[in-house]
Formats: structure tokens, sequence, C-alpha cells
């Protein structure tokens, strides 16, 4: 049986808050030459994932979560000059699933965090407009 909770689920809760400028996109960039596929990092993705890194080793439990997982990621970015003053959402670029999440979730599998991405089972996310620039995670077993 699922008793609410704070995160409306059962279990175990693990949180942290990342700051620093995010890095939208695709991790690598793919070119073939001869017949022969060439990856090639990208360089802004590489030092976003590496402050990520950095920010979540300390926080990292001692043992991998494993089973099926929930994730929540709120992410905060800064108003630009491309928005107006009433916009309450950042409705255009970065798109949060693929550019946004997809990385974290990849640096939550790499630091230790879960055991492997395929575990979340749920997922939740969202953007805001907000100073300073950061993503508040959340992950809980189910």
């Amino acid at each position: 049986m699922v008793r609410p909770t704070d995160n409306g689920w059962a279990g175990v809760t693990w949180r942290a808050t990342i700051y620093g400028r995010m890095a939208s996109g695709k991790d690598n960039r793919v070119a073939v030459r001869g017949g022969v596929v060439r990856r090639y990092p990208l360089p802004k993705m590489k030092e976003w994932k590496e402050a990520v890194w950095a920010q979540l080793i300390p926080l990292k439990p001692k043992e991998p979560m494993d089973g099926p997982l929930g994730l929540k990621m709120i992410f905060y970015l800064p108003k630009n000059s491309g928005y107006r003053v009433r916009d309450l959402w950042p409705c255009h670029k970065p798109d949060v699933f693929d550019n946004l999440a997809g990385p974290i979730a990849d640096c939550l599998e790499a630091v230790g965090v879960v055991r492997n991405d395929s575990r979340f089972c749920t997922v939740d996310t969202r953007k805001f407009f907000g100073e300073p620039m950061r993503v508040e995670i959340e992950v809980w077993e189910l």
C-alpha cells in the first residue's frame, strides 16, 4: 500500500540542489567520415556535467538507490531579454524532457545516486523563471 508523504509516495527520499549555468542539448556531435562514425563531446555539456558531478558526489547515498524510483526535477532559468515582464512560464527552449532532464538523469547514474536511470518509473519535470540558476532534484523509492 502506498502511503502519502511530502512527495506523494512512500519510501526513502534523497534531495539535492545543483547550482550553475545549465547546458542543454545532446552530449555528443556525431560525424561520419569515410564510413567511420565519430563522436565529438560538446564542451558546454562536458563542463555542465562536471559541475553537476562535483556537487553531487558529496551528497550521494552510501548505496545507490535501486528498484522502482520516482524522480522530480525543478529547473530555474533566468529571464532573458526575449521574454516580456508578464511572461510567467519559460515555454520556449530549452526543451525540459530531452535537453535538461536527460543529462541530469545520466549524472545521477554516473555518480552513484541510482543504480540505473531506467529505474525511474515516474518523472516530474518543471521549469520556472528564477535566480540563481539551479535544478532541485528529488529521488524516492516507490
